[in-house]
């Protein structure tokens, strides 16, 4: 499981790190992957006027492919 977090993201007012209590046990999870090996997790995110962003660390060689 990977958890990602960053100190300029938006704070909920669910207690987000007690949702990923659920580590190690088994449950029917919708799940994400790409073909390069390498997930961007801001394509599940919508921006204005279609522009497409990436997560930082993302590799630059895989953007807007």
């Amino acid at each position: 499981m990977v958890i990602t977090i960053d100190d300029d993201n938006f704070v909920l007012d669910q207690d987000f790190v007690g949702l990923h209590g659920v580590a190690g046990t088994v449950r029917n999870l919708r799940t994400y992957g790409s073909t390069s090996g390498w997930f961007n997790v801001c394509s599940l995110l919508q921006a204005d006027h279609g522009i497409e962003f990436y997560h930082r660390g993302y590799p630059q060689a895989l953007r807007w492919n």
